[in-house]
C-alpha cells in the first residue's frame, strides 16, 4: 500500500485535531483511501507551546517553507488560524 507524507502547516487546535483524528481512524482511512496517510512534518509557532494533542518534537518546525519545498511531502495541509 501506498504511503502519502502529509505536511501539516498550524499545530493549534485545528491542526492537532487533524493529527489525533489521523491517529485515531488511520486503519480505517487506509483501508477506505487504499493509501496510508503519514504526517511527515508539522509547522508552528512555537516548539516549547504546550498542546492539547501531543505532537512529536522530531516533526515540528518553525518554518513552513521546509514543509512546501520538501520533496518528501505529497500533501500539504494548511490549518493555521
Amino acid at each position: 500500500m501506498r504511503t502519502v507524507n502529509i505536511g501539516i502547516i498550524g499545530g493549534g487546535t485545528v491542526g492537532g485535531g487533524v493529527v489525533q483524528a489521523l491517529r485515531r481512524n488511520g486503519a480505517l482511512m487506509a483501508s477506505r483511501l487504499g493509501v496510508r496517510l503519514r504526517v511527515a512534518r508539522i509547522a508552528v509557532r512555537s516548539r516549547r507551546k504546550k498542546r492539547a494533542v501531543k505532537l512529536p518534537a522530531a516533526l515540528l518546525t518553525t518554518d513552513w517553507r521546509e514543509i512546501v519545498e520538501d520533496p518528501k511531502i505529497d500533501l500539504v495541509v494548511e490549518l493555521m488560524g
